[in-house]
């Protein structure tokens, strides 16, 4: 049906070019076909094959018979043009001027001048040159995800055979340019005198020549010989043939150790090993570093994933340090150091009801001591904590458990504190008295009540004391402490004259304990030691805590209607409320003293070493006060109308509290706590605390100093004694682009022209090392934390006061647009020197980079240089050294 539907239309159209040629007595047998907005047409094979119909056209144009040839293409190509399309129907060509497109299945060809012969199924495209002279259009193929630019092209529709002139494609992270290419019908790119390159450039600065490339899609590309190139300057590095994976993915491999040298270990190789590509859900590497003094340290990870579901990684350190030569030596020593790291996260939509996480980071103490090759943060690090969580929510997410299992490790002191395990359950807030039908609110709808269980089980250990393993433990067993803890709120609050809120509330609290302590003192015992005893079994105790606060909000302002400040603001919001807790005796035993002539019972409580603590003993009722305060100033802004104000928040919380116990019959004020913080810039932050006790401290008898009774005031004429405080101060500024860029005549026509050529400008000034002009106008940036604490204990019978500071900067400077120094400084402030410094060097080469790090003070004292491509695929193409 198809070849029926052919033959008219071949018929009319050999009519109308013999008609043509008779009215204008011509020979040319072409049509030229112009169309502004562009023309498509199709030929299909089957319906409209030139080279089957040129041979049954007669010399009289006449038609006798119609066949289709065997040579037909079994799909469609679509072609147009944007000038124009023109036929020879003699020779059987099509011509498109033009941004021509040509289609065939999935292959694409643009250019700007494309030559289609039909009864070959060629297609030949080049690039045509503009009234400057230069190129323009230069032939793009495009099949499937792959992509050749070229000088020229001739491909072949059927046997699907192209030939390729100074073509340049990506594969993958890399670039092949080719001087002249084959493809064959399977894919395979067979490049005469070639390149290889993850540069982007149409000129790169380096390169692998070699004079046969073949490139075999999503495997691998053989080159032969093979010589790196840089910067157009052959280098000395010259192979016979080489090969470089491209197959999509990962790919298994070595790994490239890198050298070095250190005072401590002596001569070394770092991160030698394998990586293991076990498909798109998980991967493995290990890697080992080896040391000529006879350390190593060796580190797998395994990174595992699941699209939708979860993802995580575990990674092991092991590090054997050898000190001395010989175990004979008496200095010689070895240490072995363990370290686990485990990150997991669940998607949220994996499993709506329930989670798992983990984030787990625990070893010994001395791990990165050891290990020079770790980072730089978790050697500075003092402090690693550890949390697995499963948490199944229940009752449309009314109710959660959890189970949880906790670690914290300080590497100063060598403390760890381990939670294993740990349960909570809890109930969200809930309003029992709370009508559905209810059209008005009632006082007792905002009664709400919740629910809150804890079990612990509690263990705190000394890491250079203990060892932790399966022969300690039993030891280990007997230091846990552990229990339940209940605690239910009920509460609500209530609108009072508009302007007031009342919070009533009432919380009973309970714990629960598997044993208890009993204490007794031996009357025959001339050292009067008070001997403990656990005793096993199941004891309670809890208390009730009852409290009403009561809060408002003033509003002070103070206008001005000149000058640049317009208005202060001043919002205090005081707070003033009530709790009572009730004398509670449980748990409470009393054993003999027997240090005087007449023995006197002294209370303890059995829960005093529980893991939540004794209850509360003494009743107590206090009036509890608070006053928050919030600062801001309204300025007139720098517009051009003038009319706008800016608002500044010069503090925004800064609160006082204390509280009058009426029970107590001294020291009822509790000490004054002071706390605030304040964003002051958005580049400086301030963060305050302390507390002042109102009590004054008198020396005994002894000349010890005790607490007195006395109010500092009365004594020294002082408000109080300051207790304690901190100060931390966040500050952080970073510079960019200058103004001078703003003085423009046409801003829009300015912009367009320095996006289109800031960047090959500054390419050709920096990565070309033409570096006689630099722009000193350019980006930084500079971060510095400050952290001051004070401590004032009262012990045995004298004042200590304990300060700590802390000090960091770090930020980075671009000296150029490709040059950047980065630096990272620990300043001691209590001894006045700087106590860690690194400074690093960057220079961005475009497609390699280079860096340079120096740690010049501190316990890790080292150099280091790395210069190398930065594409994976290249990525041991590099010179690493780095000495300690």
């Amino acid at each position: 049906m198809q070849s029926k539907q052919a033959i008219p239309l071949f018929i009319a159209l050999v009519s109308l070019i013999t008609f043509s040629q008779t009215v204008n007595a011509q020979t040319d047998t072409s049509i030229s076909v112009s169309d502004s907005a562009g023309i498509i047409e199709t030929l299909n094979s089957k319906d409209f094959n030139l080279h089957s119909v040129s041979d049954s056209v007669k010399r009289n144009d006449s038609i006798t018979t119609s066949t289709i040839s065997k040579d037909a293409i079994e799909s469609k190509i679509t072609y147009k043009a944007r000038d124009t399309i023109k036929y020879d129907f003699i020779n059987q060509k099509v011509f498109l001027y033009g941004a021509a497109v040509v289609t065939y299945e999935d292959i694409e060809l643009q250019a700007e001048y494309i030559e289609l012969k039909m009864d070959s199924n060629l297609v030949f495209a080049i690039g045509v040159k503009d009234s400057t002279g230069k190129v323009v259009g230069s032939p793009v193929f495009k099949e499937g995800g792959t992509e050749y630019k070229s000088q020229s092209m001739t491909y072949n529709f059927k046997t699907e055979k192209g030939i390729i002139k100074e073509v340049i494609t990506q594969d993958g992270e890399g670039y092949v340019h080719g001087e002249a290419v084959k493809k064959n019908p399977d894919d395979v790119v067979y490049i005469q005198n070639g390149l290889y390159t993850t540069c982007d450039e149409g000129h790169p600065h380096f390169s692998i020549w070699a004079k046969q490339l073949k490139i075999i899609p999503n495997d691998k590309i053989i080159v032969k010989p093979a010589n790196l190139i840089i910067e157009d300057v052959n280098t000395p590095i010259l192979v016979p043939f080489g090969i470089f994976p491209n197959k999509k993915g990962g790919k298994s491999g070595i790994l490239v150790p890198m050298p070095g040298e250190s005072e401590r270990d002596g001569f070394y190789l770092f991160n030698a090993g394998y990586y293991f590509y076990m498909g798109e859900k998980a991967d493995l590497e290990i890697e080992a570093d080896i040391y000529s003094k006879g350390s190593y340290a060796v580190r797998p990870t395994f990174n595992y994933r699941k699209r939708y579901k979860r993802s995580g990684w575990v990674k092991i350190r092991h590090k054997n340090t050898v000190t001395g030569v010989i175990p004979e030596d008496p200095n010689y020593s070895e240490v072995k150091d363990y370290w686990l790291d485990w990150n997991h996260r669940q998607e949220n939509n994996a499993r709506p009801n329930s989670n798992f996480s983990a984030a787990v980071n625990l070893g010994t103490q001395t791990s990165f001591n050891n290990d020079l090759n770790t980072p730089d943060q978790d050697f500075l690090r003092g402090n690693f904590t550890s949390k697995i969580s499963y948490t199944k929510y229940m009752l449309q997410r009314k109710l959660n458990f959890s189970v949880n299992a906790r670690q914290n490790q300080n590497n100063t002191n060598g403390v760890m504190n381990v939670s294993l395990p740990e349960f909570n359950l809890n109930m969200q807030r809930m309003f029992p008295f709370k009508s559905k039908n209810s059209v008005t609110s009632k006082w007792y709808d905002q009664i709400g009540i919740s629910y809150n269980g804890n079990f612990k089980n509690d263990l705190s250990l000394q890491t250079d004391s203990v060892t932790l393993s399966v022969e300690n433990f039993d030891t280990i067993a007997n230091t846990f402490r552990n229990g339940v803890q209940h605690s239910i709120p009920i509460g609500t609050n209530i609108k009072m004259m508009k302007h007031f809120t009342l919070n009533p509330s009432i919380n009973y609290n309970e714990v629960w304990y598997f044993n208890s302590k009993e204490k007794t003192m031996d009357p025959n015992d001339t050292n009067y030691t008070v001997q403990e005893i656990t005793n096993d079994g199941f004891v309670r105790g809890g208390n009730v805590t009852a409290s009403a606060n009561l809060t408002t909000k003033v509003y002070g302002m103070l206008q001005f209607k000149k000058g640049l400040v317009r208005a202060f603001r001043h919002v205090i919001t005081p707070s003033i409320g009530l709790s009572y807790t009730p004398e509670n005796k449980t748990g409470i035993k009393t054993y003999k003293d027997y240090r005087d002539s007449i023995p006197k019972e002294v209370e303890y409580s059995i829960f005093e070493d529980g893991v939540y603590g004794r209850p509360d003993r003494n009743a107590s009722g206090k009036l509890n006060l608070g006053l928050l305060n919030s600062f801001e100033m309204k300025v007139r802004s720098r517009s051009d109308t003038g009319d706008g104000t800016t608002k500044i928040k010069l503090l925004e919380n800064l609160r006082f509290g204390t509280g009058y116990d009426f029970i107590k019959d001294s020291l009822q004020w509790d000490n004054i706590s002071i706390n605030g913080n304040s964003n002051i810039t958005n580049n400086l932050g301030v963060l305050v605390g302390g507390a002042l006790d109102l009590y004054a401290f008198k020396e005994d008898s002894t000349g010890s100093l005790y607490r007195s009774s006395a109010f500092e005031y009365t004594e020294n004429q002082r408000l109080g004694n300051l207790r304690s405080g901190n100060i931390g101060l966040n500050f952080n500024i970073s510079g960019g682009k200058g103004k001078k860029d703003q003085k423009k005549e046409n801003p829009e026509e300015n912009d367009e022209y320095q996006n289109e050529n800031e960047e090959e400008y500054m390419d050709n000034q920096s990565i070309r090392r033409e570096y006689a002009q630099v722009d000193w106008d350019i980006p930084w940036s500079l971060s510095v934390v400050f952290q001051l604490g004070y401590q004032k204990n009262l012990v045995s019978g004298k004042l200590e006061d304990n300060i700590t500071t802390t000090t960091t900067a770090n930020g980075d400077l671009s000296i150029t647009k490709n040059w950047r120094l980065t630096y990272n400084i620990y300043f001691d402030t209590k001894e006045l020197k700087v106590s860690y410094a690194r400074l690093g060097i960057t220079r961005n080469l475009h497609c390699w980079q280079m860096t340079m790090d120096w740690v010049p003070i501190g316990d890790r004292q080292s150099y280091s240089f790395n210069i190398g491509v930065r594409a994976n695929i290249l990525s041991d193409l590099k010179l690493d050294k780095r000495s300690f």
